[in-house]
């Protein structure tokens, strides 16, 4: 059976803030980063997928826990499926487990994921799907991941990292290298081993701004005389982003300068590898370049001036965070909250104010911030990084709104150490009047005793609060079952606004009464089948002919004629044509009905006669005759009878009242068995 599955309804959305400190300062700055994407949290409960939470995420990554507890069971094997709303192009996972237990493991490549905190991530498609063992602790589910915003930053990193753009000025510094002074070739094979025990020719830490590792930059180089080999290792990239990520060589030399580029789909100058290697053991771009010297007329000796640059999503800066929080369309009176990042560059008690506008539709509260003291719902004082707060510390800001419409509102952060506000981020939400989304199978009405709901078919009532839902079926139906928000064959159920609930009726079926096979006139015996009879000599298109069959229950009776070349029923392929008879036939294709015919081979006894022919004749019409019986019904058969030997027919214009004819059939010379069958409209045969 197939089920009808309805979305499900929004959940709250939670936001927080992160507050970061940094080195003591006297005054504290603070910014704010919006979430950039969604990350959809559903646990898969007897066969259906329910949403548990929605989570925002930002560029940078987040930890996020969910207790699970009454959508996994314990000593079983759990699904969670995370499903990805909004952001930009690329989110990853760093890590996920499930009552301490990790998922079953995941291969990308040649490289199986572990998905803990080691850097080694995994890209998140649109949706993607997780099994845990039975043998975990617990329904606590943690994971840790991060999306992108829709726009990105180009800047890459520079080495040496004075520099200040990729373009080669006067002001530009290098690497000095002589050419010859290190002797030797690198493989073009993506692996990092190859310089274990090489000198580099500068290690740089790289701190990217957009939540990649930060981690050294290495590079090698040698040459063989004709080409210089440059190794280059940048483990701070640790996402693959196709052709957006790159290395670049800047050369000087005698003659002239020249820039070279390699990326995953550009590899004229070498290629562009993601792997591990002894100095970061997750994986990360590592580009092999082979250059020919000729191009800047270096021989050996010649001194070349070396610059460098690497970019993927990891860069130096991030863009500038927005100011806007927006909470979108929610149903009234249900919280929803949204996730939101802050960071604040040193420990401070700070105060946050809700105020202008429709601040009464937020509240702001104790996330993991210590509350120092509330003066209203849209007005507290927390402790960040002191006063025994975590650092870094979160609060909770909920949109609950009361009236339909669009709301707005300002959040104000300020700091004792910095007098007067010191940013502020604008709220914005929609309050929608909820509706139920109820879909209805069969015949049958829900209703609800308070009167919001009473449908006969599928409906989306406006629904204040919660309802206790009704199922009655119709006369010939009974309730199956409910889907959706409600679950069980009980006939109630309690159902909120936003709710998606199916009620599934089914239809009563008849009980079955005693029903008798078609049977031939009174004194036919089993000997129906009137001509040809057995051993007779027939031409194509004479006349087939049998006794009219009765229902005793008065139903129609369909025929079935089957013809086989040599009586052999076992070795050919029958063809079947069907015609009902409703009522009794006249004459020949004359009368009010038609005949249900089928021209082939079957199993059950036969009847023999011989047609003797000179040549075989194709085409014709057939004619049917029924007249004096009933047709369709039940069924009986009959594959001889009557006399042996006697006259053929040779058309229905002499067909009896008491018989049904048939002819017009063209066969080839042969010896031919046939026999028919009735059946009645039970099946009965």
């Amino acid at each position: 059976m197939r089920r009808l599955l309805l979305a499900p309804s929004f959940l709250p959305l939670l936001l927080s803030l992160l507050l970061i400190p940094a080195a003591a300062s006297a005054k504290t700055t603070l910014t704010v980063t919006p979430p950039y994407g969604l990350l959809i949290v559903e646990a898969e409960k007897d066969g259906v997928w329910k949403e548990v939470k929605r989570l925002g995420f930002t560029h940078l990554y987040t930890e996020e826990r969910l207790d699970l507890a009454g959508l996994v069971a314990d000593g079983k094997p759990a699904r969670v499926r995370l499903v990805r709303s909004g952001g930009g192009k690329h989110a990853h996972l760093e890590a996920i487990a499930l009552g301490g237990a990790a998922p079953s493991k995941l291969s990308e490549g040649e490289r199986t994921l572990t998905l803990k905190k080691d850097n080694d991530v995994l890209p998140l498609p649109e949706r993607i799907v997780f099994d845990f063992p039975a043998d975990r602790k617990g329904s606590l589910l943690e994971l840790t991941a991060r999306v992108e915003p829709e726009k990105i930053p180009t800047t890459p990193f520079l080495y040496p990292p004075a520099n200040k753009g990729e373009d080669l000025t006067a002001t530009t510094t290098f690497y000095d290298y002589t050419v010859g002074s290190v002797k030797g070739a690198f493989k073009l094979d993506g692996d990092p081993a190859q310089v274990d025990q090489a000198a580099p020719l500068f290690n740089v830490h790289s701190i990217p701004g957009s939540g990649h590792p930060e981690a050294p930059t290495f590079a090698w180089v040698k040459d063989d005389g004709e080409k210089l080999y440059v190794a280059l290792e940048f483990a701070s990239d640790n996402t693959r982003d196709g052709e957006a990520d790159y290395g670049k060589v800047y050369a000087v030399g005698p003659t002239g300068k020249k820039e070279y580029k390699i990326t995953e789909v550009d590899t004229r100058w070498g290629n562009a590898g993601f792997t591990v290697s002894k100095r970061a053991a997750y994986r990360h771009k590592f580009y092999e370049f082979a250059l020919p010297l000729k191009d800047v007329g270096a021989k050996k000796g010649d001194g070349l001036k070396l610059a460098f640059a690497a970019y993927g999503t990891s860069s130096v800066n991030f863009p500038a965070p927005g100011t806007t929080i927006p909470f979108g369309s929610v149903n009234l009176n249900t919280a929803t909250p949204l996730t939101q990042s802050i960071t604040l560059s040193s420990v401070d008690t700070f105060t946050a104010s809700i105020a202008t506008g429709d601040a009464t539709q937020w509240t702001v509260s104790a996330g993991t911030c210590i509350l120092h003291n509330t003066t209203t719902p849209q007005l507290s004082v927390f402790h960040a990084g002191n006063g025994g707060a975590p650092n870094p510390c979160t609060i909770t800001l909920t949109f609950t709104p009361t009236t339909a419409g669009a709301k707005t509102s300002v959040l104000s952060l300020s700091t004792t150490s910095t007098p007067g506000t010191i940013r502020t981020v604008t709220l914005t939400g929609t309050g929608v009047t909820p509706t139920l989304n109820l879909g209805i199978v069969g015949r049958g009405r829900v209703k609800s005793g308070d009167g919001q709901v009473d449908c006969t078919a599928s409906c989306t009532p406006t629904v204040t609060g919660s309802v206790t839902l009704t199922a009655t079926p119709a006369n010939d139906h009974f309730f199956r079952r409910w889907d959706g928000a409600c679950t069980g064959s009980g006939r109630t159920c309690v159902a909120s606004g936003g709710d998606n609930v199916l009620a599934v009726f089914g239809k009563v079926q008849p009980t079955p009464t005693a029903n008798t096979p078609p049977a031939p006139p009174a004194g036919a015996g089993s000997d129906w089948l009137v001509s040809p009879v057995e051993g007779a000599l027939a031409e194509s298109g004479d006349a087939f002919v049998w006794k009219a069959l009765t229902d005793p229950e008065g139903a129609d009776v369909t025929y079935q004629l089957w013809v086989c070349k040599n009586g052999d029923f076992d070795n050919c392929t029958p063809t079947t044509v069907t015609v009902n008879v409703a009522q009794r036939v006249a004459a020949a294709l004359g009368g009010a009905g038609l005949l249900l015919l089928g021209f082939g081979f079957t199993r059950p006894g036969r009847r023999a006669l011989m047609i003797g022919l000179a040549v075989l004749l194709l085409g014709g019409s057939g004619a049917l005759v029924a007249c004096g019986a009933s047709s369709s019904g039940s069924s009986s058969g009959s594959t001889g009878g009557g006399t042996t030997g006697g006259e053929t027919r040779t058309d229905c214009a002499t067909a009896d009242d008491d018989e049904v004819c048939y002819d017009g059939l063209n066969l080839a010379p042969g010896s031919y068995g046939w026999k028919v069958i009735g059946e009645d409209d039970a099946g009965l045969t």
